[in-house]
């Protein structure tokens, strides 16, 4: 035997066992779920556990093995087309939830995770922000007030989307955790890490925010998170500086400038010294 042979014959050793359905008529299906694409299943109408797991068991004959579980409740977005019943995270959605996820384990099948109930993942769709009595997790926004001091805005939720919250606020996440994956594992017990193995976290909305032009900026688009510690360092920098960037760059530059002078401050640096961080983090970029 030939070293290729023998390589060959390692390598494919190595490989999960195939097995076909339908008496290998079918596609070759793998034994491990783990090694098989998985199928977005879209729950937007009234959810009854036994026509679910039907469907769940059609899909498991034509040779699924695994299924991203993806509610669409009604109050995602006003205008989209949804009648899920019973509500995303009630008692009644997560007892469905449960028994559909058994019935995958039963028939060897992984059930994804996906955390959101619309998308982006962060607001619970919309419990997050529900439960934000105090506006502790809303949009902040960074400006200049005319007089050249630091200003901050609070931006309150929208009304005609599941409301979001301010994914970068101290809180935001693990408020979101305790509405969702906890109550997840509560429900499922042992079925996480058997049965669910992946959960799926839909790109959360970083927060952006803009400059005002009233506020001495000459750009008016939206750049990157604002976070109000920035405000902390607009105060123990000269102002002068970001006065001067803001006239030269514009706002993308200034805003580029001072978060490189929070990472500088976040690393144990000076915020400022004789040489302006905020300068020097400028230079760095272009």
């Amino acid at each position: 035997m030939t070293r290729e042979m023998v390589f060959a014959a390692l390598l494919l050793a190595g490989l999960p066992s195939i097995t076909f359905a339908d008496g290998g008529r079918g596609r070759p299906v793998p034994d491990d779920p783990m090694f098989s694409p998985a199928y977005f299943w879209m729950w937007n109408g009234k959810l009854d556990a036994a026509k679910l797991c039907a469907q769940l068991e059609d899909m498991h004959a034509h040779g699924l093995r695994n299924v991203c579980i993806h509610p669409f409740p009604k109050g995602f977005r006003t205008w989209f087309p949804t009648e899920m019943d019973p509500d995303y995270l009630s008692d009644a959605y997560l007892d469905v939830f449960a028994k559909v996820v058994r019935r995958a384990g039963e028939l060897g099948m992984h059930a994804y995770l996906y955390d959101e109930g619309g998308w982006p993942s962060g607001g619970a769709c919309g419990r997050v922000a529900a439960s934000d009595r105090e506006g502790r997790f809303m949009k902040r926004k960074m400006g200049l007030a005319d007089d050249g001091s630091p200003a901050v805005s609070v931006t309150p939720y929208p009304k005609d989307v599941a409301q979001y919250p301010s994914v970068i606020e101290r809180g935001t996440t693990q408020r979101f955790i305790g509405l969702t994956h906890d109550a997840y594992a509560k429900r499922l017990g042992g079925s996480i890490g058997t049965t669910v193995r992946i959960a799926f976290t839909d790109e959360p909305g970083m927060p952006g925010g803009n400059f005002p032009p009233a506020a001495g900026y000459d750009d008016g688009r939206e750049h990157g998170p604002q976070v109000t510690s920035i405000v902390r360092v607009r105060r123990e920098c000269r102002s002068d500086s970001v006065q001067d960037l803001l006239k030269e760059r514009g706002a993308a530059a200034a805003m580029g400038a001072l978060q490189g002078a929070l990472v500088a401050n976040a690393r144990g640096g000076p915020v400022c010294g004789k040489t302006l961080v905020v300068q020097d983090a400028w230079r760095e970029q272009v």
